[in-house]
């Protein structure tokens, strides 16, 4: 899980979808927003992001788990909506 992506999509430094996340479940399934919320109501700010890891980590392993992209065969593979991706 790249945990470092996340933390910077909420300081702004990433406008795509969180490195190692699904894009079309992040931004197209509204998982991009359901986390800005989250992180919102929990008071996480581009100036307390790194301090908040801890938070990250679990919001991530209990919400974002299952739009990881997984490595099958030569692609990157979606469990949730099942798209593929080329990793390169």
């Amino acid at each position: 899980m790249n945990i470092q992506s996340l933390v910077n999509w909420i300081k702004g430094d990433q406008k795509e979808a969180a490195k190692g996340y699904c894009p079309n479940c992040w931004g197209h399934q509204g998982y991009g927003d359901q986390f800005r919320e989250a992180a919102k109501k929990e008071r996480i700010t581009t100036l307390n992001a790194d301090e908040k890891l801890g938070w990250i980590q679990g919001y991530a392993a209990t919400h974002l788990e299952g739009i990881q992209l997984k490595p099958t065969q030569s692609v990157l593979t979606c469990t949730e909506c099942k798209l593929t991706y080329n990793p390169s």
